[in-house]
């Protein structure tokens, strides 16, 4: 493609790479994004792509979150968020102290604060230990996931998002180390903040995180998300369903071009 100078692009494809020229006379090279991308899913997948440190663990202390008080819906970090990032996406803050990893999804970020993708109301009444009730809540279209923590403001703990209905969620404490008695009447945060966080926490956010909703044997899913590549980044992907396959996991790399990773689904037979 050609251009005359001061003219800027738009829309253009992912995998386009151009130079132009400004007003002033100096190129500019715009960010080179890429995909990263998990294929051969099945609906009911657990999804992962994280950054790995040399010895090929998952890297959890990319960032340490500012003191951030319990229920807020935004973190600062102590340092300026990566661009290498998603745009939107989740970050998984590490609780040291606790022990205990809280996902939490964000809808955008800035410098170093991650606005958490939120939703403040009141349930209504007739919930339980497992269900959210709320009939003003529209939770479909406000576009909670399933996966998403809820925390329960009313008495200070919070469960998982394994179903979402109009005006209704259903929840687990699975995964929980404060889990809900019951969400009837409570004040609730989709992805508010579970815990007070310190400076001795951690947090670090995967290229995707996703709970898969499509795919079947016959039409194999593919979940993808795009992201700035400004050096190659090495990964670990991860794929969990359990009594379905046995947990896969591959070694990877985004590089220039992107990344693609096929989920191998040997069949679990274990699974009790």
């Amino acid at each position: 493609m050609f251009a005359a100078p001061g003219v800027w692009l738009t829309n253009y494809s992912a995998d386009q790479s151009f130079q132009l020229i400004d007003d002033d006379g100096a190129v500019q090279v715009p960010p080179n994004t890429v995909s990263v991308s998990v294929t051969n899913t099945r609906a009911g997948d657990r999804i992962g792509v994280y950054r790995t440190n040399p010895d090929g663990t998952v890297k959890k202390d990319e960032y340490t979150p500012n003191a951030t008080t319990q229920g807020a819906t935004s973190i600062t970090m102590g340092a300026s968020i990566s661009n290498e990032c998603p745009p939107d996406g989740t970050v998984i803050v590490v609780d040291t102290s606790a022990e205990y990893e809280y996902p939490l999804r964000y809808a955008s970020y800035s410098g170093a604060v991650f606005t958490l993708d939120t939703i403040s109301a009141t349930a209504d009444a007739g919930g339980s230990g497992t269900s959210l009730i709320d009939a003003d809540g529209d939770f479909v279209n406000a576009g909670v996931k399933v996966g998403d923590l809820v925390f329960n403001d009313t008495e200070n703990t919070y469960g998982f998002v394994t179903a979402v209905a109009a005006g209704a969620l259903t929840m687990t404490n699975e995964g929980s180390n404060a889990p809900v008695t019951d969400w009837s009447s409570d004040a609730y945060i989709v992805n508010g903040v579970p815990e007070a966080l310190t400076v001795s926490d951690t947090a670090y956010v995967p290229f995707l995180y996703v709970y898969e909703t499509q795919g079947t044997d016959g039409t194999p899913g593919n979940e993808f998300d795009t992201i700035i590549h400004s050096t190659d980044i090495d990964v670990v992907v991860r794929a969990r369903q359990a009594g379905v396959i046995l947990p896969f996991e591959a070694a990877n790399t985004i590089k220039s071009t992107g990344m693609s990773q096929a989920v191998i689904r040997n069949p679990d037979s274990i699974y009790q």
